[in-house]
Order: C-alpha cells, then structure tokens, then sequence
C-alpha cells in the first residue's frame, strides 16, 4: 500500500502551500522569530490512508523530538484576510503516544467536511476549503498564554497592541472561559496605557494525554498572570509579526517564564 501523505519540513521548504496556519508559522520562522518546530502532513488526495502513512509520521516525530506534541489544523484559506474559520477545525493538545497522533491527525482531516464548517462557508458565501494539511509540532506547556492583537478589537482605528492572558494553556483565553488579564500597549513604544486583572477562575494544565480545567487559587487571581517584562515582550513580538505580515494580526502565544513563543498567526479579520 502507497502512503497517501507527503512529510514537509516548512522551516526547509518555503516554496510549499501548507494552508493558512502553517503559511503564517512558517513566514515567523523564516524571519527568525520564536515558534515551536513543527512538520506539516500534506495529503495526497481523500480519502486519506493514516494506516499507510503511520511509518512516514513516526519517522518524522523522531526528528520533531520526544512528546509531548500538538496537532493542529491547517486548512486552505484557514486564518486569511477575509475569514479566520477561527474554532471550527481541530486542535489536539498535550499528545503523549503514537497512536494517540494518528487518532488526532484523523480528527483533523474529517473536521474539513463537517456541518459547521459547510454552514460557516454557507453564511459567508465561501467555498469550502478545497484542502486540509496537518501540523505535528512541539507542545509547549506555558506557565501563561493568550492573545494579542495590533489593534484594538473594537475600536480597529486604535492603533496599539491589545493582549489578553490567563494562567496555563490559553485555550481559556480563546474559547472565552474566563475574564482575562488585559493590558493595552502603545503602538510606537512599549508604555503600558492601561491594564487590568480578570477574574482567571479557570485555566486548563497539561494533564494525561488531553488538557485538564482546574480552579485557579484565590491568591493567584488577585495577581497579574504575566510580568512586566513578559507583558512588553508580547507587545515587541506583535508588531514585528505585523512588520512582517504587512497587515494587522491576531496572534496566539505561550510564555514558559524564559521567553515569549508564537504558537499561531493571522491577519485580523475584524478590520
């Protein structure tokens, strides 16, 4: 039996389509800034043979490194200008085994062809995206995550670095769980304008083979989940990443106490 996928190394491989996460990742990578390595599963055609392609993403995790991975969406015309699809396709996090990949990596590719998908295009007038690719990339388990964006989410005429975080993972942050810690960042200097402690009741941890939603302690509420210093570094990274994309973005990001990571990329779709 043929495999059905090709194993693409974006970092090697500029010259590759890998749908519109991938796209944007590898863009930061090729410039040098801070994103965890990652390879990209490009599928043949569908229906998509895993059984046969198991060897080739064994191989290709060996020289990703041990575990723990995430796997992560990356369909055409997925994070673009005119449409994120934000939330409709797959993430699989903290994936400790083989088979718990392939597993993953099938959920991804199905999540392609489903209702709410069809009924997102629908509304938008879109086609549906014509294919899916797949990142296998490290998993970074922060102490905070969250969000960040080069313009206000409501006010798209401010120009400053608007960030969002809360303590573990920021899954949190995106799906809206929580009221995060906010902070609004000057677009032409690092001076903080204004900031704010949510109320962080929740975070989610690595926990075995999936993500676990723990209660945050009294204490730690009270408390801005980020430091200065990390607050500001998440403000630099942002406008590069619009430097370098040439619109305004909207970035997903993880801080492991040494250094602030890019785990996500796109172009602001409220503007």
């Amino acid at each position: 039996m043929h495999s059905s996928v090709d194993i693409i190394w974006p970092a090697t491989s500029p010259e590759f389509d890998l749908g519109g996460k991938a796209n944007g990742l590898q863009r930061l990578i090729l410039a040098g800034l801070p994103v965890p390595a990652f390879f990209v599963i490009k599928p043949h055609g569908a229906p998509i043979q895993l059984d046969a392609a198991t060897g080739q993403i064994q191989e290709a995790i060996v020289e990703l490194g041990p575990a723990p991975w995430a796997v992560r969406s990356s369909a055409a015309n997925e994070d673009g200008a005119e449409a994120s699809f934000a939330g409709l396709f797959q993430s699989r996090l903290n994936i400790t085994s083989l088979a718990s990949l392939i597993i993953a990596v099938g959920e991804c590719f199905a999540a392609l062809s489903s209702d709410i998908v069809r009924s997102y295009c629908n509304a938008r007038c879109l086609p549906l995206p014509s294919e899916m690719f797949i990142i296998v990339q490290e998993f970074v388990e922060p102490v905070a995550a969250g969000v960040a964006f080069t313009r206000h989410p409501t006010l798209p005429n401010s120009k400053v670095v608007w960030i969002e975080a809360n303590y573990g993972v920021g899954t949190t942050v995106v799906d809206g769980s929580v009221t995060p810690d906010c902070w609004r960042i000057a677009w032409d200097s690092d001076e903080v304008l204004s900031s704010k402690i949510g109320s962080k009741r929740s975070m989610d941890i690595a926990g075995d083979e999936q993500l676990r939603r723990i209660s945050v302690p009294m204490e730690s509420r009270r408390s801005f989940c980020l430091p200065d210093e990390a607050v500001i570094k998440v403000a630099q990274v942002a406008r590069q990443t619009e430097i370098i994309m040439g619109t305004p973005v909207d970035l997903e990001w993880v801080w492991n106490r040494n250094e602030i990571i890019l785990v996500q990329a796109r172009p602001l779709t409220v503007l």
